[in-house]
């Protein structure tokens, strides 16, 4: 999967980088959020706990989609990726 960062605008205010990005996924289905969260922390060299997947459109007939992603400065999301830890029940 190959993508382009479209547009990048940098907010201070909220202490995030937001980026519209456009995924080119030939022979494969639209990525998972997941799939995304993870590639995108290899190349931000970001964790993943630190990159928001808003969401992903996928454009009719086409194996192209879009994404809108916040890079956070700080923790701010789970890992797409671990399990989800069940509460605790007493």
């Amino acid at each position: 999967m190959k993508f382009i960062i479209v547009n990048e605008i940098d907010n201070p205010h909220l202490k995030r980088k937001e980026i519209m990005v456009s995924l080119d996924h030939v022979g494969g289905a639209t990525p998972s959020m997941a799939g995304l969260q993870s590639l995108l922390s290899k190349e931000f060299k970001l964790e993943a706990e630190k990159i928001e997947i808003k969401n992903i459109f996928s454009l009719k007939g086409r194996h192209v989609s879009k994404a809108k992603v916040f890079l956070w400065e700080e923790n701010k999301v789970d890992d797409m990726n671990k399990p989800k830890e069940e509460p605790k029940q007493e």
